[in-house]
């Protein structure tokens, strides 16, 4: 869950209200006064809200000044291991629960965290109060002198995404419910709500969409590698209407909605939660005569509301970021796609409930999740000899190391490890090195080749390895250049070994977990006559990873 941040716009209107106190003459002042001073807001932004007649028409709309400060004090609960703006992060044993709000519903400061409340007033009220006018230019502004103005400037808060849209009244239920658009949408409400509405002869619907950042950030997002277990979203229901209480009277989620973006709602959004007809449900269907209005609602996502939730890296079904879980809302008729019941004037089975833009922080819709990760695996690694020597080697023979190395591992990881091995070389090729003389014994031949077979006489160097029975678990699979226990050996001879290299390559690897499980390698050299004489020497070095 990202932290939200703040961009800038104008507002332009006339500015028609004055503010303080010229030549002794105390002037109008906009009754709604702020709950706080400037100095503490700490967002604000512009809302537009829709006044209704009694059939659920739009009769009219106003603009407001939304403006957000630090509430009450909400200290970390003795499970929570991490909070932002947006989340608040629970481990109890291996299990997380995550909880993605719609919007910033925490404020830091000082090293403590609180509430953001939120309230309103008008936009005339606002600008004069975070701008007052000097004096004589309030009088001058009064008298008309100076003319118009243009309001400041504020900053707006944006990257909350839900919102939600209505059809136009239309005759035909088929219509509304086939349309593209809806008329007009509501992306900066207060209250969002979903519905199907029938008025005598007519029909309208409404359909809501909440994005949650729950694999946004690498900070607070749900890891990559995490197995989901539950999730449930919360809805605090501000009203409800049940109309017609059909048994179709029911309110659900619906998994992966498919909006062009995660910050704005706009009228093409209509047709994008869900399919038009059987959209993909993605919890129980909780029928409206059971919610309970001043309270939170809890949809239990199911399997496929689950697989609609997504993690760090994973791609979103709404807007163009990585990680936002895309849900909808839609009421059971539209659901379903049958009619609700009409001829008998305004029926509404509708569900109004509170937004990322709600003036109260502790009811904001929020999706909570739970989930375990892999525990950090861990690997070690150890050999029993730390040198081993060749002799003088002669060109009539084939030369092992006087002892053989064996490493032994153990694993953790649910993936299993790698064992790896290196040598020095002479830093640009791998090989025993004689730096006197600068002559090398290339690994595995004179070509540097990845294996094979040694002949007295012919200069090359290099290693084969096997496994033991000791330890348990998962076992080491030997790598195809170094593996004796193929059939007939690496290429058929006691002789064949395979290269070693100047950077770190698999020498064993295995798929799961193991303890104690060992390798035993074995070093063998061969020279030509004009192979300089010399110490030669090499370094090699036995690593393990976790896979």
């Amino acid at each position: 869950m990202a932290i939200i941040y703040n961009k800038i716009i104008t507002l332009i209107g006339v500015v028609s209200f004055i503010f303080g106190t010229v030549f002794g003459t105390t002037l109008p002042v906009a009754q709604n006064q702020l709950k706080i001073t400037p100095s503490e807001i700490i967002k604000s932004e512009i809302i537009y809200e829709q006044i209704k007649d009694n059939s659920d028409n739009v009769a009219s709309g106003q603009y407001s000044a939304l403006y957000k400060y630090a509430g009450q004090e909400i200290p970390l609960s003795v499970d929570e291991i991490k909070r932002t703006n947006n989340t608040r992060i629970f481990k109890t044993g291996n299990k997380y629960t995550v909880q993605v709000y719609a919007g910033d519903v925490f404020y830091n400061k000082a090293g403590k965290w609180y509430a953001i409340n939120s309230a309103t007033t008008t936009i005339r009220n606002f600008n004069a109060q975070i701008n007052p006018q000097p004096p004589l230019l309030a009088r001058l502004f009064k008298n008309g002198l100076l003319g118009n103005i243009f309001a400041v400037s504020t900053s707006t808060y944006g990257g909350k995404g839900d919102g939600w849209c209505e059809t136009n009244t239309n005759t035909s239920w088929a219509n509304v419910h086939a349309t593209t658009t809806c008329n007009g949408s509501q992306s900066t409400s207060v209250i969002n709500e979903f519905y199907s509405l029938s008025n005598v002869t007519t029909y309208k619907i409404a359909r809501s969409a909440i994005p949650f950042p729950t694999g946004v950030s690498s900070i607070d997002g749900i890891p990559a590698n995490a197995t989901i277990t539950s999730s449930t979203l919360y809805l605090y229901i501000n009203a409800k209407t049940n109309g017609d209480n059909d048994g179709d009277d029911f309110t659900v989620v619906i998994a992966s909605t498919t909006q062009a973006s995660t910050t704005v709602f706009v009228a093409e959004d209509y047709d994008q939660i869900g399919s038009e007809l059987s959209p993909v449900e993605g919890s129980q269907r909780i029928d409206i005569t059971n919610a309970t209005t001043s309270f939170y609602s809890q949809y239990i996502l199911n399997t496929s509301g689950l697989s609609a939730i997504k993690k760090i890296g994973e791609a979103s079904t709404c807007g163009t970021q990585t990680g936002w879980t895309c849900l909808g809302l839609r009421e059971g008729h539209d659901v379903i796609n049958s009619a609700i019941v009409t001829g008998g004037g305004f029926v509404i089975n509708r569900l109004k409930y509170n937004s990322a833009n709600n003036t109260i922080a502790t009811s904001t819709p929020y999706l909570s999740i739970t989930y375990t990760v892999p525990a950090a695996g861990t690997v070690s690694c150890s050999v029993d000899n730390s040198s081993t020597a060749f002799g003088t080697l002669t060109t009539g023979a084939i030369t092992a190391s006087s002892l053989d190395v064996t490493a032994s591992s153990s694993c953790t990881y649910s993936a299993g490890c790698t064992l790896t091995v290196m040598d020095a070389g002479s830093g640009s090729n791998p090989g025993l090195w004689n730096s006197t003389s600068s002559a090398i014994i290339g690994s595995s031949n004179a070509s540097y080749a990845a294996s094979s077979t040694l002949v007295a006489g012919t200069v090359g160097y290099g290693v084969r390895a096997t496994t033991t029975t000791a330890g348990s678990g998962g076992t080491l699979g030997i790598a195809a250049r170094y593996n004796t226990g193929l059939t007939g050996g690496l290429l058929g001879s006691a002789q064949d070994v395979g290269g070693v290299s100047i950077t770190a390559i698999t020498l064993a690897s295995s798929t799961a977990t193991y303890d104690g499980r060992e390798i035993t390698v074995t070093h063998k050299a061969a020279i030509a006559s004009d192979t300089p004489g010399g110490n030669y020497n090499d370094t090699i070095t036995y690593g393990c990873t976790g896979n």
